[in-house]
Formats: C-alpha cells, structure tokens, sequence
C-alpha cells in the first residue's frame, strides 16, 4: 500500500522515482495494527526500492500476527488537487495492492479516505472507494478488460473542494 496523507490545503506537488529510499518523503509504516479491518501488522523491512526505481511490497519478516503488511505513507500532508500513481499489483488470493490518501484518529481528525485498490484475486478489476467522516461503503467495481498485474498502468483521481 502507498498512502498519501491528505489535508485540507492544497499542497505543493513532488515526483518520486523511487531511485533509493527517500526519508524525507516517505515513511515506512512500522509495528502497528490496523485492528480487525484487515487484522495485519505493518512492518518497515517489507518495503524496499530497487535501483531500476520499483518500490517492493513483500513479506520479509516472521509474522506474530497471523497477516503482515508493508506500506510506504508520505510525510507531507498533501490537500486538493491531482493524486497519480503508476504501478502493477500483485496477483495472488489475500493480497490488497493500492493506493490512498488518508486522514483519521491518528492524525486528530474525522477518517477521510480515498482509495484506488487491486485484490489480487482478481486484478482484471479495479475497485474505488472512498470514507468521509467514517463513514465508508462506497466501492465501485471497474473491469478493465485486461489484467492489470501484466503491466504497469497510471491511476489517477483529483480532489476537489466541496462547492
């Protein structure tokens, strides 16, 4: 998963090629529970990049829990604007492949959530998704009509403010 933190502000806007590990960036989520969501604990040696500029989610450490994860998250909070992401997901049943942005009880406020997601039983479809104020259950499944863990593809969506 690559979470983008989102704010209430427009932010400045930055590329990533994924070279090496940029700290200033990005931070690897590390040693905690989402709770029964998923019921997994995030791990920062499960993510890594590779110099040809892929950023790798994989199971590298001894699970405690009974599903591990990885997640790179940005350190800036970013606001309204353009969100893209280029990326393949991983096929293969109990895998979630995706993309956010997110703000919550973490942060000090109301769970605000977009979601671009790959299950990787199926990756010929996309699902979108998106909480506000908590309140979630807004999928929308897309077929693509192809299999999108053959490729690498862009996926995009813009945040606007509510007029």
């Amino acid at each position: 998963a690559a979470g983008l933190n989102k704010g209430s502000q427009t932010g400045g806007s930055f590329y990533e090629p994924f070279n090496s590990y940029n700290s200033g960036l990005w931070q690897k989520a590390d040693g905690y529970s989402n709770g029964d969501m998923f019921n997994c604990t995030w791990r920062a040696n499960n993510v890594s990049m590779t110099s040809s500029g892929e950023m790798r989610l994989a199971l590298t450490s001894p699970s405690y829990n009974k599903f591990d994860c990885g997640e790179n998250r940005s350190v800036q909070t970013y606001g309204y604007g353009p969100y893209e992401v280029r990326m393949k997901p991983a096929k293969n049943t109990g895998i979630v492949s995706s993309f956010f942005t997110y703000t919550g009880p973490t942060e000090g406020t109301p769970w605000d959530e977009i979601d671009i997601e790959f299950l990787g039983k199926d990756t010929t479809k996309v699902q979108f998704n998106y909480h506000t104020n908590g309140a979630g259950n807004h999928e929308k499944l897309a077929d693509l009509g192809s299999d999108a863990a053959n490729a690498y593809h862009t996926y995009a969506f813009r945040l606007e403010a509510k007029l």
